[in-house]
């Protein structure tokens, strides 16, 4: 369900060679010339790349060169880390109990 979500988040997604942080910083630049060499994108992941965010968030990781840009965004993403290691956990004790009988 997360990757459907996820798809329908905008994000900032900047170049993975450099840290979202100096990214910001350039793009977020008064300067003309600086604002020049942003890398940094604001729209929607794709499907494949929703699939990855979903993997990254239920293994507890963060990727450092995408951001989710709304408030709603965010609480998907810590929703997405609270239920999916959450469902792994039913999903081993009931395969637990399905082999204790």
């Amino acid at each position: 369900m997360f990757p459907i979500i996820y798809t329908q988040i905008n994000f900032q997604t900047c170049s993975k060679d450099r840290p979202i942080a100096a990214s910001l910083t350039v793009c977020e630049s008064k300067d003309e010339e600086v604002r020049k060499n942003c890398t940094c994108r604001k729209d929607q992941i794709t499907f494949t790349n929703a699939i990855v965010q979903s993997l990254t968030t239920a293994t507890l990781q963060n990727f450092e060169y995408r951001k989710p840009l709304t408030v709603w965004g965010e609480l998907w993403i810590i929703l997405g880390k609270i239920f999916a290691p959450l469902q792994a956990a039913l999903l081993a004790l009931a395969i637990r109990r399905k082999f204790m009988r």
